[in-house]
């Protein structure tokens, strides 16, 4: 046997109160958490592995690819490409896991500028070395960039006077 449902309408129904007061929260939340996103620079990504030299520059730079290299890494946006100590004994100014990783971040900008997502790929690259690391290193990890697509470097630097 089928019950029988019976809907009985309400005499006197109110309308229902939309309430505007979580939604005015979230969005204020949103707005915050866009203006600290926002304000975060490259300065903020800086490896705790690195000690940045110091610097009298008072450019800033942009968020872009960074490339840490700590005393016993060189590191692409977090993760390992290649040892330090192995570089430095290595005869070609090439560095092969580093030009692998590098090739790929160009290949999807472009795909992201095919896709209309960007405009323009412009190759930037961040740098950033500890103060101690030798010249060699960072002159292989320039030429590897260079000839991966990444012609415009910034060095991340600490101002003077900043620490």
């Amino acid at each position: 046997m089928a019950a029988k449902l019976s809907f009985r309408k309400r005499r006197h129904a109110e309308e229902p109160k939309v309430t505007l007061v979580s939604l005015v929260d979230f969005f204020t939340c949103l707005i915050f958490f866009l203006l600290a996103l926002q304000d975060m620079g490259a300065g903020a990504v800086v490896s705790k592995d690195i000690e940045l030299p110091l610097s009298i520059s008072k450019a800033e730079i942009k968020a872009d690819t960074v490339v840490a290299i700590t005393p016993t890494s060189i590191l692409v946006e977090g993760f390992n490409v290649g040892d330090v100590v192995e570089e430095s004994q290595r005869q070609e100014l090439l560095i092969p896991g580093l030009q692998a990783i590098l090739e790929k971040i160009k290949a999807r900008a472009s795909a992201w500028q095919q896709a209309g997502a960007i405009k323009d790929w412009e190759g930037r690259m961040i740098i950033q070395s500890d103060k101690n690391a030798k010249f060699e290193i960072i002159k292989r990890v320039m030429f590897t960039a260079g000839q991966s697509g990444f012609s415009v470097m910034s060095l991340a630097v600490t101002r003077k006077g900043v620490e």
